[in-house]
Parts: structure tokens; C-alpha cells; sequence
């Protein structure tokens, strides 16, 4: 008598619907877990490293005067990691009005209080007017027409000077030392995390379609 195999008990036709249902539910249980997984991420890099960082500065956000006697300027790297952290905040966390609202008030937006930098008048070093930061904020316009390369003098002027600066007779001065690894860690996030997600969701429409190809094959 010759063996039974489970192709002579169980007709194919019966087991590929089964085969189908279980490699389904299989690719929906890991698309699932990564998804789950990639919000976890967005979460713990857009919302809780911004956090801990404003906490961990919460004595900067009221700027004491005598710290402003000591002139240091922002630079132009600097200055582009404060902008970053500002587009952050702004889109997943502060509504901009408040940006705005501190802009207005103490001449820094959320990001310079956490990286102690501050918009000042170039002869009193005071909080630079309403006038002057509105000033600075349409004279930015200038700054960006020629290739942007009025926003990159900050980083070849004496002063660190961007032509809307000087356009709006402000200095941005810097109160406060900042470990180098927080003024590259906006740019290591904005250039990490689009390939990690980019990655992952390969590897999630790559194994959905093995797992097409398998229940294919097995029909």
C-alpha cells in the first residue's frame, strides 16, 4: 500500500483558501507591529526628545539681563538647528501662535529659548522692538533672494551678520553654551529618519508581496 500524503487526503483546492487566510493575516499582524512601531518613534524623536530638551532649558526662559552683557554671537550652523527645532515644534507640538508670541515679546522663539539665543538691539543689547524683529522678519525676504546667501554672511561676518539683521539694526546673541551635539542632532533627525522610515516601508510592501507570491503559488 503506498503512503498517504496530505495532498491525497486534502484536495489543493480545499488547502489554498487556508494558505491564502493565513499568510493575510500573517503580513496584517506585522504590518501592524511596524506601524505600531514607527509611531513610537515619531512620537519618542518629534514629541519627546523636543521636550526633554525645552525641560532640561526651562531656566533660560526668562533671560536675565545681566547675562546679556556678555556678547557672543550666533552663528550661521546654529542658527539653521534653531530654525529646524522651530518647524518641529510648530508642526507637531506649539501651535505657532505662541512662536510667534514669544518672537514678539523677548525677541526669541521657543527653539532660542532652549538653545539661549536672542534677538537685541545693536546699541543697548536690550530685547530688540516689535518694530525691529517685523523688520527682521520681511527683510528676510532679501536675505533669500540671492540663492539665500544673505542668510549664509552669518557665518562669514565678524558679527555673525545676515543681511536682514543688519537691514533691521539687530544683533542675534547667544547667553548660554551649547554642547555641539545639540546644534547637528536637527539635522542628524531631518536626514536619519526619512531613510529609516523609507527602510521599513520597503521591507513592509516587500514582504506583502512574498507573502502574495506564496499564497499565489500555493493556489
Amino acid at each position: 500500500m503506498e503512503p498517504t500524503t496530505m495532498t491525497d487526503s486534502i484536495p489543493m483546492e480545499q488547502l489554498s483558501p487556508s494558505l491564502e487566510l493565513f499568510a493575510t493575516k500573517e503580513m496584517d499582524a506585522l504590518s501592524g507591529i511596524i506601524i505600531f512601531l514607527l509611531i513610537a518613534l515619531y512620537v519618542l524623536v518629534y514629541v519627546g526628545l523636543p521636550l526633554l530638551v525645552i525641560f532640561a532649558a526651562r531656566s533660560n526662559w526668562r533671560t536675565l539681563h545681566e547675562k546679556e552683557s556678555v556678547v557672543e554671537f550666533v552663528g550661521f550652523w546654529r542658527r539653521v538647528a534653531i530654525s529646524l527645532v522651530d518647524a518641529a515644534l510648530s508642526a507637531f507640538i506649539v501651535p505657532l501662535f505662541f512662536n510667534l508670541y514669544y518672537y514678539l515679546r523677548d525677541g526669541q522663539t521657543i527653539a532660542g529659548k532652549i538653545y539661549g539665543a536672542k534677538l537685541v538691539d545693536k546699541k543697548s543689547l536690550k530685547t530688540a522692538s516689535v518694530g525691529q524683529l517685523l523688520m527682521r522678519k520681511i527683510a528676510k525676504i532679501l536675505s533669500a533672494l540671492p540663492l539665500g546667501v544673505g542668510f549664509m554672511m552669518a557665518g562669514w561676518r565678524s558679527e555673525k551678520l545676515a543681511w536682514h539683521d543688519g537691514l533691521s539694526d539687530v544683533r542675534y546673541i547667544s547667553y548660554k553654551k551649547v554642547h555641539g551635539f545639540w546644534t547637528w542632532f536637527p539635522f542628524l533627525v531631518a536626514i536619519v529618519l526619512p531613510i529609516i522610515v523609507t527602510i521599513v516601508i520597503g521591507a513592509i510592501n516587500g514582504y506583502q508581496e512574498a507573502g502574495m507570491r506564496a499564497a499565489e503559488m500555493a493556489m
